[in-house]
């Protein structure tokens, strides 16, 4: 479990008091936190009805007093006084090394509020980082540098690789590429592309990974809807011309223009838009017409089959 919520029960109609029930809660939760440093619980909420202002602010004052105690206590009990009390450990240690990031960060983002601007800023830079440094902390170099490996082969196992290999990967864009990274980078999973066997490998944390693989697959689909969409357009350029008339000029639709309209034409749509002069056109296919959306210009459309010709 790693969220709980406590309804505040009891105060109203059953005149518990507001207060007592306020500093027990408050008190309670922090002695279970201090008992279980190991506790998965990292958000624990209490439910408060809004329209009760007087068990709002019973709340508020109970937090302000716990503010109070714990300013008053030993430095060692701040997340300031822990960070020195840590540092002044590692002094007397023969060994220490750290995993992957910076305690600096933890600091900063448990006690923001103490700190100058400088400081803040770290802080909030740090927050953007993203990151966790583990400490591993012994007298000998052999049992931490046995520590470190051990963490490093637990994470190196909480890791899976997976492939997608399909013949499309080759023909993603430079633009499906980019927009796989980014996505690959936001879930931190390593995405490497190899185009020469059709080939994305992925390795990370297995939701992550998961997550991955379908992303890659919306892109495969895409890629291999647009081909097919130019598979169709040559066969429709080869077939059947599209033309248009306008300020009594004759032109030509482009060959994709001239397939979106001829596959609307053939499952008997009433309306397709496509591009055409720098702006969007609405065709109307039973009338044959068509109108720009920005300018409103008008033209007058033609279907040509091979061999044969229809108005």
């Amino acid at each position: 479990m790693k969220s709980i919520a406590f309804p505040v029960i009891g105060t109203g109609n059953l005149s518990f008091p507001r207060d007592a029930a306020s500093r027990i809660m408050l008190e309670e939760t922090i002695s279970f936190c201090g008992a279980n440093p190991g506790s998965k619980v990292h958000d624990i909420r209490f439910i408060v009805f809004e329209q009760d202002q007087a068990l709002n602010d019973a709340f508020k004052q109970e937090m302000d007093k716990l503010k109070v105690k714990r300013k008053s206590r030993s430095p060692a009990y701040t997340a300031r006084g822990l960070y020195k009390s840590i540092r002044s450990k590692l002094r007397g240690l023969r060994r220490y090394r750290s995993v992957s990031t910076n305690l600096d960060s933890i600091l900063n983002a448990t006690d923001t509020g103490q700190l100058g601007k400088r400081e803040r800023r770290q802080a909030h830079r740090a927050s953007q980082e993203l990151s966790v440094r583990i400490f591993v902390l012994g007298k000998k170099n052999a049992a931490v540098d046995k520590a470190v490996e051990f963490l490093k082969r637990g994470f190196s196992e909480a890791c899976i690789t997976e492939k997608v290999e399909n013949e499309v990967v080759s023909q993603l864009s430079h633009k499906q590429i980019v927009r796989l990274r980014r996505k690959a980078e936001d879930r931190d999973v390593k995405l490497e592309v190899e185009t020469d066997v059709d080939r994305i490998v992925l390795r990370g944390q297995p939701t992550d990974v998961s997550g991955m693989v379908g992303e890659i697959w919306k892109e495969i689909s895409e890629r291999i809807k647009k081909n097919q969409e130019e598979e169709q357009a040559q066969m429709v350029a080869r077939n059947i011309e599209w033309s248009y008339k306008i300020r009594g000029s004759k032109k030509v639709f482009h060959p994709r223009a001239k397939a979106k309209i001829e596959i609307a034409y053939s499952k008997a749509a009433s309306r397709v838009k496509v591009s055409l002069r720098g702006e969007q056109f609405v065709i109307d296919l039973k009338a044959k017409t068509g109108r720009g959306q920005r300018t409103g210009e008008q033209i007058t459309l033609k279907r040509k089959v091979k061999e044969a010709e229809e108005g």
